[in-house]
């Protein structure tokens, strides 16, 4: 069993470590929103802008989820809506594996508050030059998601090799 963990481990750090070298850590974009203690309710979407002005530059484009220990399950759904300087829509689902088999986050953090950082899409660059607007829900079954505390987006410059 610890072996099995082991090499699960060893591969995490080896994918960790290829992305590291892969990328300029430099970030373009980061930022958060607090979901309400209540609870998250599945028709409110958090909204995030961005102005582009480089069409060049590729991006490692990162999910970031903050969660507690309390949170029910091992992985959790998401849709966002871009928007783009032209007006277009795009729509996204995105799966978030938040723990193994057993139960063990994935996340950062020694306390009760795991902080989740998701690839959504390696480097990628914008199309057009203007603002872009992304719109995030969740896409659970739950009408009031509870123990999520933390949703965002961060955009890392990233040098394709």
């Amino acid at each position: 069993m610890k072996t099995k963990n082991f090499s699960k481990t060893v591969l995490l750090a080896l994918f960790v470590a290829i992305a590291c070298f892969a990328c300029d850590k430099t970030v373009f974009y980061a930022d958060t929103q607090s979901v309400d203690e209540g609870g998250w309710p599945a028709t409110q979407k958090l909204k995030f802008e961005i102005n582009v002005t480089d069409t060049v530059q590729a991006y490692n484009f990162y999910f970031l989820l903050r969660h507690t220990a309390n949170f029910e399950w091992m992985n959790a759904f998401f849709f966002m809506q871009t928007t783009f300087p032209n007006k277009e829509i795009a729509h996204d689902t995105l799966e978030c594996v938040l723990a193994d088999e057993n139960g063990e986050w994935f996340g950062r953090g020694r306390g009760t508050v795991k902080d989740n950082k998701i690839m959504f899409k390696p480097c990628v660059r914008f199309p057009m030059k203007g603002r872009y607007t992304f719109e995030i829900q969740h896409g659970m079954r739950e009408l009031n998601l509870k123990n999520i505390k933390d949703v965002g987006l961060r955009l890392e410059n990233c040098t394709m090799k």
